[in-house]
């Protein structure tokens, strides 16, 4: 390490913020990660950071910084860090930093912006060790005048945990529902994996024995059959149908609708789907989530569900998945299997018990 960095380091101390102090643990607050292979950091150099930031005390309470982490993976847990206090609280519970750990830090070069972190009222040091069963995967945990680790520290552990937890939920509880993007520009569903390569659920033919029949379904001219109880039918070309949409995240599906039929509400899991009508009277609606009050956006002679007409009614609808799935609302509540208990879903849609259990006998097949 430079002087003129070890001098930052030592600057990182200011008597303005001498309450509440504790160590930052600066375990890459410069480039230890080699060149040549960024994702796997030779231990010996880890070691080496350790050593030289070791015993280099920084004010917790309030860290000034400009900026310190943009991203950081611990171990096998692939947490996306961007608060400094982080990657406190996880050194802090012995979080080990294995051997193909990447942490990309920006060096600390002006003091423009003032971080309140979270207040820590011991002054900690900084240990390395190495785990069992781990050959040069240093462990950093933070240790006072008492073991953080043991007695009345172990109270502050477990409320670091916590604090922890419930900051990642608050970043990580989302979740993205889409097909990937592909990695060529087409890839043949196949059966057969004997020469194939297994990609997005599906194993790939070789692009090379790819034909145009791959790419290619007939049928969509002719009107499904509508003698059912909903008076609709919908005729599906998806992957499996056409091995060529495969990684492309789209399919597409014909929806005949008999006088008064119609297509039960329903949802996709995964995907968004458009409609077009191309014959006859549609009503059309969809719910909004609860978060807005469930509002119903409906309306007549657009694309939709229910054929309000005399008259038979074609609808053509595409979906952004290869293989969007479908999810019939009353077959899932009233007929799964095993069945739902009446009482509850009685309570649910405030019905008597007996019309629940009417309905899950109607649905049970």
């Amino acid at each position: 390490m430079s002087d003129d960095k070890e001098k930052l380091l030592k600057k990182m101390t200011p008597t303005d913020f001498a309450q509440d102090k504790a160590l930052l643990y600066r375990i890459c607050c410069f480039n230890w990660i080699p060149t040549e292979n960024p994702g796997y950091p030779r231990p010996d150099r880890v070691k080496m950071v350790f050593k030289v930031c070791n015993g280099i005390p920084i004010d917790f309470g309030k860290l000034v910084f400009d900026q310190v982490v943009y991203q950081s993976r611990l171990g096998n847990r692939k947490w996306n860090l961007v608060f400094p206090s982080l990657i406190y609280q996880l050194l802090l519970r012995e979080a080990p930093i294995v051997q193909d750990a990447e942490i990309s830090l920006t060096p600390i070069l002006t003091y423009k912006r003032v971080a309140t972190l979270v207040s820590v009222k011991q002054e900690a040091t900084q240990t390395i060790k190495k785990e069992r069963g781990r050959s040069e995967a240093p462990t950093v945990r933070a240790a006072g005048s008492k073991t953080i680790t043991r007695s009345k520290g172990r109270s502050k552990e477990v409320s670091m945990f916590l604090i922890l937890n419930t900051i990642l939920a608050l970043f990580i509880s989302f979740a993205k529902a889409y097909d990937p993007s592909p990695l060529q520009d087409f890839c043949v569903a196949i059966d057969d994996p004997k020469n194939g390569v297994f990609v997005n659920g599906k194993f790939c033919k070789d692009p090379k024995q790819a034909k145009a029949e791959d790419f290619f379904f007939s049928g969509l001219n002719k009107a499904g059959n509508t003698d059912n109880d909903v008076k609709s039918n919908v005729t599906t070309v998806n992957v499996d149908q056409i091995p060529g949409l495969n990684t492309m995240g789209i399919s597409l599906v014909r929806i005949d609708y008999a006088p008064y039929g119609q297509n039960p509400p329903h949802t996709h899991p995964r995907a968004t789907e458009i409609l077009v009508l191309q014959e006859g009277t549609l009503y059309i609606g969809f719910v909004s989530s609860n978060q807005d009050n469930n509002h119903l956006f409906a309306k007549v002679l657009q694309p939709g569900d229910v054929n309000i007409g005399k008259t038979r009614a074609v609808a053509f609808a595409g979906l952004s998945s290869q293989n969007a799935g479908v999810i019939r609302i009353a077959d899932t509540v009233f007929g799964s299997m095993p069945q739902v208990n009446p009482d509850v879903l009685a309570m649910a849609f405030q019905l008597d018990v007996n019309v629940v259990k009417d309905l899950e006998a109607k649905f049970k097949n």
